[in-house]
């Protein structure tokens, strides 16, 4: 049979718990160490695999947990602007990419003004990228990339 939401989420919360405690996980339990993945992507794989997700108060609270993380990276935006680029400033825009994909998800359940934050955060991502790409590209011109230490 299918999981419960409330099952669902013991399960996920068991095995954080196990982990942090210093427990032995199977190797399929450490395949999904939620510990490194940003909100989003937590919030879009409950979506996709609770049914009704929709139906609980989880989604809205996963969602304002995400919103809390992506503040936390605008944060960090100024001091990474200033910072020599490196391939891993990369590392950055999967979060941001998850949480526009995540606020898309929850607008088309919800709408209103997260319809237009969506817009907006597709915009956002979309620059993210090209100014990631652009530095990319003249960093390998400069021979500034894969250059030993």
């Amino acid at each position: 049979g299918s999981l419960t939401p409330g099952q669902a989420l013991v399960g996920v919360v068991q095995r954080e718990l196990t982990r942090l405690m210093g427990g032995d996980l199977t190797d399929a339990e450490r395949d999904l160490d939620l510990a490194t993945q940003p909100p989003a992507v937590i919030l879009l794989a409950y979506l996709r695999l609770v049914p009704d997700a929709f139906a609980t108060p989880v989604p809205q609270a996963m969602f304002g947990v995400a919103v809390f993380f992506a503040l936390l990276v605008v944060t960090q935006a100024p001091a990474l602007r200033k910072a020599p680029f490196a391939l891993s400033a990369w590392a950055y825009s999967f979060p941001v990419a998850a949480f526009t994909v995540a606020t898309i998800v929850m607008a088309d359940h919800y709408g209103g003004v997260l319809l237009a934050a969506a817009w907006a955060m597709v915009a956002g991502v979309t620059a993210i990228i090209a100014a990631l790409t652009v530095r990319t590209m003249v960093a390998i011109g400069r021979g500034a990339l894969f250059v030993p230490e």
